[in-house]
């Protein structure tokens, strides 16, 4: 190794004397000797190490730690140069090299010496994965900003924290760590890191090491094990956070109700963005409680969360629109069975609950009045078993090729009679046991109206009918605010 460290010193010396257009020859000669004495670094470890049983895997340890590495570092090592930083120059060459730092004499009295640093924070696989598995979905799949590709490491309150955002949801989530006395907050590619992780062991230590240049951290080495991975990084000062502003509005309520209810409605939203205002789920609260409402024209599903479940008064909360978006990201990521506190004003929305921090912007627009759409009588009421209907409106489904999953429904007292149309596929028909207070027939879309079944969550369902050409209510047994409406077709 002694043969390095001469080569070294003695690069720095003349340094001084040589010009910027030779320098890149003479560091091209001398790499071709690195290489050449290569194999003495190989033999002085041998030489260090007593012949035993062990000595093949000390052999390893030690040469991965004394190897020399080649990842475009000479090109720092010229952009430096070419600043006139020469101390920089060395330090780079040292550190890269993995070689003890630079004589005092030989160093510029204004530079540092390259000893290694400890990381900037070391955690757990598990917290880690934890925080990123909640925040990585706000990640944009598609955008034309390098900087939302990419997920914030960032300190927050006593500890550190990871961040992303879309620029209209950001969700933030806490980790366990040692954070070094230099820690430093920075950007990371959120696809690369996320496959980092997941390939570390199980119960493994992670690390994330500072790569810099001069003063300026240019990228970061995740660690773990024998693994040393090196991955680019973005400033943090550049990364967006959404602007929440003032949310003068607050609630706090179970977060296990809210998830429940939310869930129960938002797969009904619209994806046409013609009604935008239909993309989502509205929230209307009232002296009863907080009602979810979702439609697309062609259903609407209603739930009411009581103002007994609430922990504040809700009456004179806004009455606003969360994007479809946003809702199926709260039901996976909120924890369930904790407190959420919810602020809001007219645009912004923020969820807090556990360790998560979710902040969304709200749909703009006013929501139509559901309360008109749900019928306020009935002339036949049909109650028939929901797992049965689902099962043999699968069955007739299998023949129908036809757009909209058109269903002809006949009830009568005791029966309900599934058929679908005649088609180049063939046709279905499936009977099941129904108590009816009288005979009927209606078509239905029976994909929309399997979903609804599934999101009732009971095991027996009630049907409410006035004409062919009306709305059906679709409900749990004894309940009223809560239920799903279906629009009929024709068959």
């Amino acid at each position: 190794m002694s043969t390095i460290v001469t080569l070294l010193c003695e690069t720095q010396i003349e340094l001084a004397r040589i010009s910027e257009s030779d320098f890149r020859d003479e560091l091209r000669r001398r790499t071709i000797i690195m290489e050449e004495i290569k194999e003495e670094v190989r033999q002085d470890v041998l030489d260090t190490l007593s012949p035993s049983s062990s000595a093949t895997e000390d052999l390893f340890n030690e040469i991965e730690r004394r190897k020399v590495t080649h990842d475009h570092w000479t090109d720092r090592v010229y952009r430096l140069l070419a600043e006139g930083d020469c101390a920089g120059a060395m330090d780079i060459m040292h550190r890269e090299l993995d070689l003890s730092p630079r004589p005092t004499s030989a160093r510029s009295p204004t530079s540092s010496p390259a000893v290694k640093e400890p990381p900037m924070f070391k955690t757990k696989k598990a917290a880690f994965q934890a925080a990123l598995s909640s925040v990585k979905d706000a990640v944009s799949s598609k955008n034309t900003i390098p900087h939302l590709a990419n997920i914030a490491v960032e300190r927050h309150a006593e500890g550190i924290r990871l961040r992303a955002t879309n620029l209209d949801i950001e969700i933030a989530a806490p980790f366990q760590a040692e954070i070094g006395a230099d820690f430093s907050g920075f950007t990371f590619p959120a696809k690369t890191v996320t496959s980092i992780v997941g390939a570390v062991d199980d119960g493994k230590d992670i690390s994330f090491e500072a790569v810099m240049l001069g003063n300026k951290l240019e990228a970061v080495t995740i660690r773990s094990g024998r693994s040393r991975i090196k991955v680019p990084i973005l400033p943090l000062a550049d990364f967006p956070i959404l602007d929440q502003g003032e949310l003068p509005f607050a609630v706090s309520l179970g977060s296990s109700s809210f998830i429940r209810c939310l869930s129960a409605v938002d797969y009904a939203c619209s994806t046409e963005e013609t009604r935008h205002y239909l993309n989502g789920v509205f929230l209307d609260a009232s002296e009863a409680g907080l009602m979810f409402v979702a439609t697309d024209g062609h259903r609407m599903a209603r739930r009411l969360l009581p103002s007994s479940d609430v922990d504040d008064p809700i009456e004179s909360m806004p009455k606003v629109i969360l994007p479809r978006e946003t809702a199926p990201l709260l039901v996976k990521h909120l924890p369930k069975d904790e407190t959420l506190s919810i602020s809001l004003s007219e645009f912004r929305i923020r969820f807090a609950a556990g360790n998560i921090v979710i902040i969304s912007k709200l749909v703009e627009g006013t929501y139509p009045d559901y309360r008109r759409l749900s019928p306020g009588s009935h002339k036949i009421r049909a109650r028939i078993s929901g797992a049965e209907l689902k099962a043999a409106i699968a069955r007739v489904l299998t023949v129908n090729t036809e757009k909209g999953n058109a269903v002809r429904f006949t009830f009568d007292k005791t029966s309900a009679t599934l058929t679908s149309r005649p088609g180049d596929a063939g046709e279905a028909e499936d009977v099941v046991t129904a108590a009816s207070d009288g005979e009927f027939v209606v078509g239905m879309n029976g994909a929309y109206l399997r979903e609804s079944i599934d999101h009732l969550d009971t095991e027996e369902i009630e049907l409410d009918f006035n004409d062919p050409a009306s709305p059906i209510l679709l409900r749990k047994p004894g309940e009223t605010d809560t239920h799903t409406i279906i629009m009929p077709m024709r068959v």
